[in-house]
């Protein structure tokens, strides 16, 4: 068995140490990267330790050289050919792989490679993605150390002493430093640099030497590394030096020049200045000493060189045909076992120096060096090697901190600073240090587009909007945790501003032409400006005065004020203005703004006079703040931050002249505000501020039960949430919203206060945009019920929400927070209305590509097809539940395809043959979906809505009013709902009515032409008024009427049709009417219903559930005995059957029978009869009494339905019932006889 399975797999035999491959009936040997064979004719065994590499960088891969086989460097040549092109089977054939890949991700543009002898590890720099990395030596463990405050990081060296790394980085024109684990950074040389380009350290002397060209100048430099005792070797005869390397051994600087192409090297002190004499030297990049010799990439030659390093002698190429070269390194990895070759020994010249010897030794490089001077350090942060102090090292703090006065411990953070936002991050900058460079907010994720920003002082808190996805988020300085403060119905928010004495959240949206204030945490939200605005943009306040100030940029370009309140408006300057961007305060109380059209940035006082520009010939100014006096800005187009000392009564030319670029190189820069640290103490923020505030609960000198915002006079005012309206103790606002408009657009649900006259909307939905077509709500469990036009279903959105004012619920949010359920999910071609049954909470709803009308109960169960028969394209549903009616619009097309349309309602037409006396009943409305009438159906045009008029009848009855819009006679009119009295509302002044609703003495709708929600009185067509404008595909609007619901639904908050106490005495509200499925209800009583089905479990009857197979139906099925004072319907789905019910003293009896393919119901009534059974069916409904006195008919009311029988089959049906009439006729006339 062994030797079967070994001849299958020949590995199974193997002496292979890692790797082995089966071919055919042998197998090959293999080694992990970086390992060679230790015996080279066996090739079974790898060696233990890692080979000596030679790693290149060509842009975005490191690929390998291996060395091991080598006896001479200098005399290896190896041509580039890919391994990842190689065939499985050529590597089992022993194809020598080199240039291996090194398996890295997300690689962009590396330009300079290093490595930690100690550790193994590989660091790189990436100019593309603007970032630090490292790995194993081998390419694992990857990971980015830096990707911010970075631009174009170039040269990267190792201290492999002290475990630092150092860059330099060419555009921000600096040299930085980090722990190799990246997690203390610091800058070491900011003056007087150049685009620094390439750097090498000697750890041993402590020493960092540079090189920098630009086209003003080029200079190779060196300073200790602690950026000490700097000195500049070489500045002539030299154009582009880049590569640099360093000779240990004989302390000496080796570089190249890419424009000269020649090699160069002089002694550390910048003696002795020699030329590499080589005829093959053209375009040198990279340079590496490894022993006697000199290796260089050549870009002109595509190719790895090397020669003599004193004398340029024995050019050899070592690789060639390798494209897009950039760096590269020779380094003898070595196993973990074997890291002591790397001695830590006493062994030094000077006490306060490093040196160095070099061995050579079985190929492998032994450096001896004293002890770290690090370890004895005491440093808080960075400890860097120094040759200038006596310790040998020197502190050194992050970013922007300075050190404190023990030169060991860094301060605990900046005390003055700017935040600055670009885009992606948000920057600090330090205004207590020499340097001005920028250091990341560390933010527990990467920002998508930050635009504007503010700080709220007590709580160290940045808020900052994202205009890519319109949400205003917040996150704590030093903690890092991102929240969300508003994250729906924003639009553009290009202002931003804090109010840190009253703790409340300004800022503009240009979107929405709004100016909003809330809560920090985003609650209580209130629109303050929102008439006669087109754009705002920049926002500034001023709590000391209680006033702010705004731009806009709309047709009328203007800088506005109002009170922090919102009152008080005026205007300040609306002339010669281009982009007013940034707005901020002086300490006089004047405002300051930038204009990065007009490019300038002036100043003006608070009521238009004294306007003066401060500086012009900005390129792009945008953001603006001031501190100390002095006036900082951002500038788009120059990336950079600058700032002037304004002093008073300086003219334009001095302050020009004394103007100052503070920080560089910040790419996408927008915004800027300053900060103070002792702001940030929560105990003292409004102290340092010199101010006493009001409105702060601190001091508890105000009643307001939600807004407290600030003002010019009094002081503050009490304001509450938008839409709410304030009680006459003028502290207190109402606990909710009485009046209202809901309605709904193709991505959003929105409200309208109707309480007070501002009429603003606001959304209602927090969670991502719906499809949404039509809806309604079900005010008792708050649930809306919706159709989602992309997806084709019904869904239905739980709300949760506080509109309460209490202890226990002490904010108003208006926000629906939701959770979507799919209710239907098949069946649904093209649904156009739907409408909620609040007393049996059942929904209806219409298909008009299906051509019908459906029903089901709210959890979309029990779904059931209510008419099928001569609908063409129904929609605008509308429902009266305490009469039982129906109301929808049949769309028609006419042969000449005019569209033509009319109103319908659903009602059982009772005839009454009587024989008995019996009152009559006429127009009473039923909601199983039997007896249609027609209400409406001359003159009608386009009709885009219906709504039920609530306000004219405290009870409802047929004298009720029902209205419409017309958007093709462009007129709005109305019928009683028996189908009397029409007159047209309005008939001038419309564009295209669609939707409308009735609230109280109005009729509201949407003008979709025109983009605005418009009223007038339902009666005359008087008061006409417009609501809200700019509001495009507005589907369907909503009226709620709290007082009158308040009183017909307890849990309730809202209604569209007011059901009247007196109206509920429908049975279908008390437990579902007892029916196991659908109650209908009929004005005389009500209807059980089944859904549509081949096998239920259902009853018809009221409390009995019971198991009905419609296909096989059982003979006689015995329930128990029941009251007979209610009346019910059971379906039947199969057209050839029917059930037959017959009630005794002591059982009720149901049995099925044919009638010809006739679809026919049952419903049982007791009128004073004995033995009544009344048959009746939504579609095609007779009714006939069988009892001892032989009153055999009492009406046939007879609809014929058309969609699931031939025509063969409706004339066979027909003529049953009347060879029945014939008989009962025949016999009636007997009996007289």
């Amino acid at each position: 068995m062994q030797s079967i399975e070994a001849e299958s797999d020949p590995c199974r035999a193997s002496n292979c140490s890692h790797l082995c491959l089966p071919n055919n009936e042998t197998y090959k040997c293999l080694c992990p990267f970086g390992f060679s064979f230790d015996d080279i004719r066996t090739k079974q065994k790898c060696r233990s330790d890692p080979d000596p590499l030679l790693l290149y960088t060509n842009r975005d891969e490191i690929r390998s050289i291996n060395l091991s086989n080598q006896k001479l460097l200098s005399t290896a040549k190896f041509q580039q050919s890919r391994s990842d092109n190689y065939s499985i089977e050529d590597q089992i054939n022993g194809l020598d792989l080199n240039h291996q890949l090194l398996p890295l991700i997300d690689v962009g543009f590396i330009s300079s490679i290093d490595y930690d002898p100690i550790t193994l590890d590989l660091y790189w720099t990436d100019i593309l993605h603007k970032s630090i990395s490292r790995s194993r030596w081998n390419g694992e463990n990857q990971q980015k150390l830096f990707e911010s405050s970075l631009d174009v990081p170039s040269g990267i060296a190792c201290d492999w002493i002290a475990k630092n790394i150092y860059w330099t980085d060419t555009v921000r024109n600096v040299i930085e430093v980090s722990t190799m684990n990246g997690s203390h950074r610091a800058i070491l040389i900011w003056r007087s640099l150049h685009q620094p380009r390439d750097l090498v350290i000697d750890p041993p002397n402590a020493l960092m030497f540079w090189s920098q060209w630009s086209n003003e100048t080029s200079s190779i430099e060196r300073s200790g590394m602690d950026g000490s005792a700097r000195l500049k070797l070489h500045k002539n005869n030299l154009t582009r030096p880049y590569g640099l390397a360093i000779d240990f051994k004989a302390k000496r600087l080796y570089w190249t020049d890419t424009k000269e192409a020649k090699i160069e090297s002089s002694f550390y002190d910048g003696s002795d200045r020699r030329a590499l004499l080589s005829n093959n030297i053209r375009q040198p990049f990279s340079i590496v000493i490894k022993d006697e010799f000199v290796y260089w990439t050549d870009s002109f030659f595509h190719s790895i060189r090397s020669a003599n390093k004193l004398n340029g002698q024995y050019d050899n190429i070592v690789a060639e045909n390798l494209n897009n070269l950039m760096d590269f390194i020779i380094f003898y990895p070595k196993s973990a076992s074997s890291v002591s070759v790397i001695s830590k020994i006493n062994y030094s010249i000077d006490h306060r120096h490093f040196r160095q010897q070099q061995q050579h030794l079985n190929q492998q490089q032994n450096i001896l060096f004293n002890r770290n001077p690090c370890d004895r350090s005491k440093c808080s942060h960075l400890c860097v090697l120094s040759p200038t102090t006596s310790s040998g090292y020197r502190c050194l703090c992050p970013i922007g901190i300075q050190l404190s006065s023990d030169n060991e411990t860094c301060m605990q953070d900046m005390k003055k600073f700017l935040l600055v936002t670009t885009r992606t991050e948000i920057k600090r900058i330090s205004l207590d240090t020499e340097y001005h460079f920028d250091s990341r907010l560390d933010l527990e994720r990467k920002l998508v587009n930050a635009f504007v920003l503010d700080v709220h002082l007590k709580s160290a808190s940045v808020f900052w909007s994202d205009t890519k996805r319109s949400i205003i988020f917040k996150a704590k300085l030093g903690d890092g945790k991102i929240s969300r403060i508003i994250d729906h119905d924003i639009d553009g928010v290009h202002g931003i501003a804090i109010d840190n004495f009253a703790d409340k959240i300004y800022w503009t949206d240009a979107g929405t032409k709004r100016i909003e204030v809330a809560s920090l945490d985003g609650h209580w939200r209130k629109v303050l400006i929102h008439k006669d605005l087109d754009s705002p943009r920049a926002l500034a306040l001023n709590p000391r005065t209680g006033q702010m100030v705004w731009s806009d940029w709309g047709s009328l370009v203007r800088i506005e004020r109002a009170d922090m309140d919102g009152q008080r408006r005026s205007l300040i300057v609306n002339s010669d203005l281009g982009w007013p961007n940034g707005l901020t305060f002086t300490y006089q109380g004047q405002i300051v703004w930038t204009d990065s059209q007009k490019h300038t940035i002036e100043i003006v006082d608070l009521n238009g006079t004294n306007r003066k520009i401060l500086l012009k010939d900005l390129p792009s100014p945008y953001g603006i703040t001031m501190i100390d006096n002095y006036l900082y800005w951002t500038d788009w187009q120059t990336k950079t931050i600058n700032r002037i000392y304004m002093s008073s009564n300086q003219n334009l030319i001095e302050l020009s002249a004394k103007m100052e670029i503070f920080a560089r190189s910040l790419n996408n820069l927008v915004d800027v505000v300053a900060i103070e640290n002792s702001w940030l103490d929560s105990e003292k923020s409004h102290q340092s501020l010199m101010i006493k505030n009001i409105c702060s609960d601190s001091y508890n000198l105000h009643n307001c039960s939600h807004l407290c915002l600030l003002n010019s006079s009094p002081g503050y005012s009490c304001q509450c949430p938008t839409g709410v309206v304030l009680q006459d103790d003028r502290s207190t606002c109402k606990q909710k919203v009485d009046k209202k408009l809901i309605f709904a657009t193709d991505k959003s649900l929105r409200q309208i206060s109707l309480d007070n006259d501002e009429w603003i909307d606001i959304d209602l939905l927090t969670n991502k945009p719906i499809n949404l077509i039509t809806f309604d709500l079900h005010y008792k469990s708050g649930r809306l019920f919706y159709v989602d036009q992309n997806f084709k279903q019904i869904r239905s959105l739980s709300f949760f929400r506080s509109t309460r004012v209490s202890s226990e619920s002490p904010s108003f949010d208006p926000v629906l927070k939701t959770r979507t359920k799919i209710l239907i999910n098949d069946n649904l071609k093209k649904p156009s209305s739907i409408v909620v049954d609040q007393i049996a909470e059942n929904l209806y709803w219409s298909d008009e590509e299906r051509h019908l009308i459906e029903v089901s109960r709210l959890d979309g169960s029990s779904r059931k097809i209510l008419i099928d028969l001569d609908l063409n394209g129904p929609r605008c549903l509308e429902i009266l539940p305490s009469l039982g009616l129906l109301f929808f619009v049949n769309y028609e097309t006419s042969p000449a395809k005019k569209p033509k349309q009319k109103i319908e309602r659903e009602q059982n037409f009772l005839c009454h043959f009587l024989f008995n006396s019996i009152s009559s009943i006429n127009f009473k409305a039923y909601l199983d979906g039997s007896s249609r009438f027609i209400l409406v159906e001359t003159d009608v045009g386009q009709i885009n809505g219906l709504a039920l008029d609530d306000s004219s009848n405290e009870n409802y009855d047929l004298s009720t009013r029902l209205y419409w819009t017309d958007g093709y006679h462009k007129r709005i009119e109305s019928i009683t709902v028996e189908g009397k009295q029409r007159r047209t509302v309005i008939s001038s002044g419309l564009a295209s009515p669609s939707a409308v609703t009735i609230l109280d003495n109005y009729v509201y709708w949407y003008d979709s032409f025109h983009h605005v929600i418009e009223r007038a009185n339902h009666q005359t067509g008087l008061e006409y008024q417009t609501i809200i404008e700019n509001h495009k595909n507005i589907v369907q609007i909503k009226s709620f009427s709290a007082p009158k619901q308040s009183k017909n639904f307890s849990n309730s908050n809202h209604r569209l049709i007011t059901i009247n106490q007196t109206n509920l005495s429908n049975p279908c509200s008390i437990n579902n009417g007892d029916c196991s499925h659908l109650c209908l209800f009929r004005p005389s009583g009500y209807v059980c219903a089944c859904p549509l089905a081949t096998a239920i479990i259902c009853s018809t009857v009221p409390g009995q559930s019971v198991s009905i197979d419609l296909l096989n139906p059982s003979n006689q099925i015995e329930i128990e005995e029941r009251s007979s004072s209610e009346e019910y319907l059971s379906p039947s789905t199969n057209h050839q059957s029917m059930i037959n019910l017959t009630e005794s003293a002591h059982s009720t009896t149901v049995s099925s029978f044919e009638v010809d393919g006739l679809d026919s119901d049952f419903h049982f009534k007791s009128d004073g009869f004995e033995n009544v059974t009344t048959l009746d069916h939504h579609r095609d409904s007779w009714c006939w009494f069988s009892s001892n006195n032989l009153t055999l008919f009492d009406c046939i009311t007879m609809h014929l339905h058309l969609s699931n029988r031939s025509l063969s089959e409706i004339f066979k049906s027909i003529a049953v019932i009347l060879f029945i009439a014939v008989i009962f006729i025949t016999i009636m006339i007997f009996k007289k006889k």
